[in-house]
This record gives structure tokens, sequence and C-alpha cells, in this order.
């Protein structure tokens, strides 16, 4: 399918090189000698941009030591900084000109704070740069770290602004849409599994009024003739799926358990639907389903390996096992402490069997803004 967060990212490696093209006209490092023109930079800029996209922009977890292999900076980098330049980097790595990050370690340092200042600018509400001096507030709020960059005295902010103006205000519209999917009547929340884990099961709520003027049984009947189950797990994945954005884009170290029927993987329609989307995104939600429904189910197990679906499984009873391989071959279970008592005589054979048993201690509910706000 042609997901929405797929065609987002390609659209913004080329606003963000239009919003740095501006931006750089109006800011000035008075030792740059990285590039001698326009056209220069733009060489530089559009190859880094697509590597920042695509290897550095929605990874949660980078080796941010390889920076020290080249770059010496006295700076105190944030996250996002860090992997500018390792952005920046890793195109001068792919030219066989790695002297150059070292030779000219000041105007690498210019670029990585130039696009840094691009990316700021792009995720901003428009209304808060659409003056020359609130822009001129948001730019130097990160220059006054570096006292060698700096505005050009014949910086024109009026037209800079006027030239981003569209990209910010389509930008604005995405981030609109994303957050206005989760509203008081149709959202997930999320429960921490433990403390010393980053997983979150989610759970989805809504309220439709009108269904109060039906009984029970006639919303029984509408229901397997509508499918009205599986349309609202479609949009609560939805839900989880821009949450697991949120989280990448964010830098958070969480990973989503979201709650399925069997009946919903067995449908192809639906499997389909939930699986074929950004890869990356995908990766911070894992599918759960109860062992209850799956046990002995090796066909529905096979077929889920088959599409590369990684399922978790949740076991909700406290009873003995005589069946060390119960969980067939899933690797990941959710567990209570007591269950793992009780059937302590296998634990050494699922320690050789590379077993990840998940401790079930369960939090307290949040909503997506405390989840997003958690390091």
């Amino acid at each position: 399918m042609n997901d929405g967060i797929d065609k987002y990212l390609n659209k913004s490696k080329k606003n963000l090189c239009i919003i740095l093209h501006n931006l750089e006209i109006n800011v000035e490092f008075l030792e740059n000698n990285l590039w001698d023109n326009n056209d220069d930079f733009k060489d530089i800029l559009n190859n880094v941009i697509e590597i920042y996209y695509d290897k550095y922009y929605l990874y949660s977890s980078n080796d941010f030591s390889k920076i020290e292999r080249y770059i010496k900076f006295n700076n105190k980098i944030n996250r996002k900084l860090k992997n500018i330049l390792l952005s920046i980097i890793e195109y001068y790595e792919s030219i066989n000109m790695v002297d150059v990050l070292k030779e000219k370690e000041g105007s690498i340092l210019y670029l990585t704070i130039l696009i840094y200042v691009g990316t700021l600018l792009y995720d901003k509400d428009f209304y808060l740069i659409d003056t020359p001096k609130k822009i001129e507030k948001v730019i130097n709020n990160v220059l006054d770290n570096f006292q060698s960059i700096r505005f050009k005295r014949n910086k024109d902010l009026i037209s800079f602004i006027e030239n981003i103006k569209d990209i910010i205000l389509e930008n604005n519209r995405f981030n609109n849409i994303i957050n206005d999917l989760s509203n008081i009547n149709n959202h997930n929340y999320f429960i921490r599994i433990n403390k010393e884990n980053n997983y979150y099961k989610v759970i989805y709520e809504y309220n439709i009024s009108e269904l109060n003027d039906y009984e029970n049984k006639d919303i029984s009947i509408v229901n397997d003739k509508m499918k009205i189950a599986s349309i609202l797990t479609g949009i609560s994945y939805d839900l989880a799926y821009y949450t697991s954005f949120k989280l990448l884009k964010n830098g958070i170290d969480a990973i989503l358990l979201f709650k399925l029927r069997k009946e919903d993987l067995l449908d192809k329609s639906i499997r389909d639907y939930l699986i074929n989307r950004n890869n990356l995104v995908n990766s911070k939600i894992k599918f759960l389903i109860d062992y209850e429904n799956l046990e002995g189910n090796y066909e529905f197990i096979n077929l889920m390996k088959a599409n590369e679906i990684d399922i978790y499984i949740e076991v909700n009873s406290d009873k003995e096992t005589n069946n060390y391989n119960m969980f067939m071959d899933i690797k990941n279970v959710i567990v209570s402490e007591e269950f793992l008592s009780i059937n302590e005589k296998y634990l050494e054979i699922w320690k050789d069997m590379n077993m990840n048993f998940i401790i079930k201690n369960l939090g307290s509910r949040i909503d997506e803004k405390s989840l997003l706000s958690r390091k």
C-alpha cells in the first residue's frame, strides 16, 4: 500500500532542503570552507538530507561513538544534532573524503547547526515564526550557543518567511491530522507491563452514542454483517501506528503491544492492512495474542512466521503445565511471576530455548501525551 508516513518522509526531504537553501542565504559562518557556491551547498545538502531521513530520522538508538572517531566538539550536542552529524559523516564516508571531517571541523559544525535549525523551523506552528522578530528569536535561541555562527547583516527575513510559508503550513496540516485522529470518543491508552521493560499494552476506547439506541442482539447482528470489531481494530491500529511514528521521532524507547484477535490475523485483507506499512514504524508495534486463543495452533503460528509477523503471547492463567514447548517456538511471552514459580521445573529448559519472559506487573494507564513525554 502507499503508506502515508513514507509519502510524508519523501516530501519532507524536499521541503527541508528548500528551508535550508533559504536559511543559508541569511546565516553565515565566516570561516566556512566546506562549499564554494550555492550549487556546491545544494549538492552536499541533498545527499546529507537523503541519508538523514533514510537512516537516522526515525531511529531511536544510534551508535554515537562513531562521531568521536572523526570529530571532537567541545559543545554539548543533543540527540538530534548527533543524528544530523552522523548523516554528514556517512556522506563523506560514502565519497571517500573522511579527511574533510577533521580538516574542516568548524564548517562541519556550521552545516550541522544549519540543518538542525532547519528541522526546528519545519516542525514549528507557522504562527510562531510568521514575523521577522519571531523567527529571529527561534533561530537565535540556537545560534547564541555558537558565537561564530550568526545572521548576515543583509538578512531578508521577510522573504525567508514568505519562501517557506507554504511548506510550514503543509507540515502543520499533517501534524494536525495525526493529532486529531485521537479524541475523547476515539483513543488508545497505554499500560506499562512492568518497570524494567519499555513494553506498553495498547487499549482502545471508543464511544459511539448511537449504539445506545439498539438492543444487544441487534448490535451483534450488525457486527457480524459489517465486521465492526475488525473495523475498530483497524482504527485502533492506525492510532498506535502514528503513536509509534511520534515515539521514533522523539527518540523514545518504547514498544507497543497491540492485542489482536486470532480472527483478525487470519483475515488476509486485515493482515495486509496491518503489516504493509513503513517497516521502521511498524517495528515499534508487536502483536499480542492471548495464549488461550492460540494453544496448540501450529498452523496459525506457521502462517504468522510466513508473513514475518512478530507475535507476543500473553498467559492469563497461573497453572502448572506438563508441556515445556507450550509456547510453540514463540520466544516472547508475558507471564506473571507466579506462573514461573509454579513451573520452575522448566526454567532451565526455557532458558536454553532463549525464551524472553516479560513479567507482568502492570502500571497505571496513561494517555499518548504522557507516553510521549517519557524518556
